[in-house]
């Protein structure tokens, strides 16, 4: 039945044309950088917009919250919250 082939790849073989996305808009780079590696030949990069946002401090105006921080942590904010955290 073909169940254990993504609705993508059998659409790509079916005859349908492929299109590689390129830049992307809404990950951070270290999480952009995993499917990138490993699925697109390290070709997909980030828009200019998530390049600079990156660069903001979290917790800073136009940065990412700070929300991983305790009541009464006085740690800098850069240092309470990560991209992407496993539990």
């Amino acid at each position: 039945m073909g169940y254990d082939t993504s609705l993508f790849e059998r659409l790509q073989r079916g005859g349908h044309s492929c299109h590689l996305l390129r830049t992307q808009y809404r990950m951070h780079p270290s999480i952009r950088r995993f499917p990138s590696t490993h699925f697109s030949r390290d070709m997909l990069r980030e828009g200019e917009c998530i390049r600079d946002a990156s660069r903001v401090p979290c917790g800073e105006p136009r940065g990412a919250p700070a929300f991983l921080a305790a009541p009464g942590d006085d740690s800098p904010a850069e240092l309470r919250l990560a991209p992407y955290l496993f539990f």
